[in-house]
């Protein structure tokens, strides 16, 4: 790169070069009419423009300039200038003190006459040769030629050479780590004494990414990480349980290998200790029903274990609790997609793994939990809340889960509220008609407040029916 803008910079310069001779060959200049060593030195003159019509004055020269006129002739071996731009010749004798040879050329700084006369005359005109000129040419091209060369040792202190920089990429460590070797790599950070607790932290929040893919939570518990994380939720720092619950809630969704070992390694008992804990801040408990959600879903052997371990009751002691708002609203969700599951279980089918899932779902016996336990004024209790997102929650858990609370949902108390909310989300959703949006979400909520009464009322009419 260095030497293609050398070159470059040598081409301009050689441009330069053959422009300052044109411009002194054609611009204002100073010549002088050579004189012949084998000429004689009497009066003959040389003829500039003659004119035959007009009289010639004859031209006496002196040291002073003079302007020749048109036609008229002037002697031998004077100094001659004239202005090419403007036209006009000027003459005078030469100076005997001047050594240089009289085939000179020289630049005029300005083109009009009277600065032409005062810069002659004060002697401040620079004359060259031809010989001179080119010299010095030559002589510029070869220092900038040699201005472009690099110093050596500073080049060597600025730049590598090409074996330099093959020898500093050959000591880079390039190679890729697989997945499994970097999960390796945080764990081993866990587990060392000299590790910071902000470094396992960083540690636990990069393996919680690799272990959504499903074979990297796999590898997890092949080489033994699992349980290194599980530990962790004995942790003392608050961040580190909390994180470590995370990574163990993202390695089981949906993984079946990871589930069991979870059951088997007795995460669950942990999570639901540290859940029930009113010791322990919201932060770790929210993400303790996060890992509880992802070990019971589309896992009926889980379920069967949550509701022997007293799980729905401690899911249930949260609406005890003051402020425990958002860990409401988590549990009413988590027990309505068990709820939802079980229901899709029940279609009928003669897939083989369907059936056995309905088995072993039957196993839990999911309305007498509700029931006994009090889940139902629970869940109900909650549409009295001001944001509508909750109430949505609710409302989605009662339209699935009203087989199992048909009679608390139709008491006086709740049908009151139902009938409220159809109403406002009825002005809600008409509010939006008019603002263009047909099928907007208070018309979703204005959809599941009518399922749910009608829902209702048709269990009520059955009931008395009978």
């Amino acid at each position: 790169m260095v030497l293609a803008k050398s070159q470059s910079c040598l081409a301009f310069v050689n441009q330069l070069g053959y422009v300052l001779i044109l411009l002194c060959l054609t611009r204002q200049v100073i010549c002088t009419v050579p004189v012949s060593d084998s000429d004689n030195n009497d009066a003959s003159s040389v003829a500039m423009e003659k004119d035959d019509n007009e009289p010639i004055e004859p031209f006496v020269a002196t040291n002073e300039w003079q302007e020749i006129k048109p036609g008229q002739a002037i002697p031998r071996g004077l100094h001659v200038k004239m202005d090419i731009n403007n036209g006009g010749k000027w003459a005078k004798l030469m100076d005997e003190n001047s050594d240089e040879d009289r085939n000179a050329l020289a630049q005029i700084p300005s083109n009009k006459n009277e600065e032409l006369k005062d810069s002659s005359e004060s002697g401040n005109v620079p004359k060259y040769r031809i010989d001179e000129l080119k010299k010095a040419l030559k002589n510029f091209k070869q220092e900038n030629k040699s201005s472009l060369q690099p110093d050596d040792e500073q080049a060597k202190k600025s730049f590598r050479s090409l074996d330099e920089l093959k020898e500093a990429f050959d000591q880079l460590d390039l190679q890729q780590e697989t997945d499994v070797e970097v999960m390796k790599r945080l764990v081993a950070t866990l587990t060392d004494a000299k590790s910071s607790i902000e470094a396992k932290y960083v540690a636990l929040q990069d393996l919680e990414y690799y272990v959504h893919q499903i074979d990297n939570a796999n590898d997890l518990v092949t080489f033994g990480g699992f349980d290194i994380v599980h530990n962790t939720l004995n942790d003392t720092d608050v961040t580190l349980r909390e994180e470590a619950a995370h990574v163990i809630g993202s390695a089981m969704q949906s993984n079946p290998k990871v589930q069991i070992k979870a059951i088997e390694s007795g995460v669950l008992s942990k999570l639901l200790f540290m859940l029930s804990s009113q010791h322990e801040p919201m932060t770790v408990r929210k993400k303790c029903i996060y890992a509880l959600s992802a070990m019971l879903r589309h896992f009926p052997l889980a379920q069967i274990k949550f509701a022997e371990h007293g799980g729905f009751a401690v899911l249930l002691e949260l609406f005890s609790q003051q402020n425990m708002r958002q860990l409401h609203i988590k549990a009413i969700r988590l027990l309505n997609d068990i709820t939802v599951e079980r229901n899709n279980a029940k279609a009928a089918t003669d897939d083989p793994q369907i059936v056995e899932r309905r088995k072993q779902y039957n196993r839990v016996p999911m309305q007498r939990l509700i029931n006994e336990l009090g889940w139902c004024d629970a869940i109900s209790s909650l549409l009295t809340s001001q944001s509508h997102s909750e109430r949505e929650t609710v409302l989605d858990a009662m339209r699935n889960m009203h087989v199992y609370c048909a009679s608390n949902f139709q008491t006086q108390n709740v049908t009151v509220l139902l009938k409220t909310l159809k109403e406002e989300y009825k002005q809600l959703s008409d509010e939006e008609r008019e603002e263009g949006e047909a099928d907007g979400y208070f018309k979703l909520l204005f959809d599941i407040t009518d399922s749910v009464l009608a829902t209702c009322k048709l269990n009520s009419s059955s009931k008395d029916e009978l």
